[in-house]
């Protein structure tokens, strides 16, 4: 029988801009699942996902996706999904309001392991003989 995986407000890995509340290692590589606070100016730089769609849910505020050359404004309660091979990116522009809370999902999982490793302290650089 599959195991039940609950996260009761805990992060498993933190992200530049929210929480991982369930990555691609507690769901066997089906998803992750975020929920974000994205300040002003705060998000990734326009990327693409090879394997991945990516998805988002807005709780708060207005979030601006682009894919592309389009720009997409996402209230409270709208959502969007950007398959994979498109340029995207998202973005709280809007300098007058406070940060936008979203929920971020990512199908296959696996993104997880790759916020984990960017969260890590630099490595001492080590010297040669």
């Amino acid at each position: 029988m599959p195991e039940v995986f609950v996260s009761r407000g805990a992060n498993v890995v933190p992200g530049p801009a929210g929480a991982m509340r369930a990555g691609g290692a507690n769901t066997n590589g089906r998803y992750d699942f975020m929920v974000s606070t994205i300040p002003y100016l705060a998000g990734p730089p326009l990327h693409i996902h090879d394997d991945q769609d990516d998805a988002f849910l807005v709780l708060e505020g207005t979030l601006t996706v682009q894919v592309g050359d389009e720009l997409i404004d996402l209230g409270p309660g709208d959502f969007a999904s950007v398959p994979p091979g498109l340029a995207h990116t998202f973005s709280n522009i809007n300098a007058d309001q406070p940060p936008v809370r979203a929920i971020n999902l990512m199908t296959p999982g696996g993104f997880d392991a790759y916020f984990g490793e960017m969260m890590q302290p630099p490595r001492r650089p080590t010297r040669r003989p």
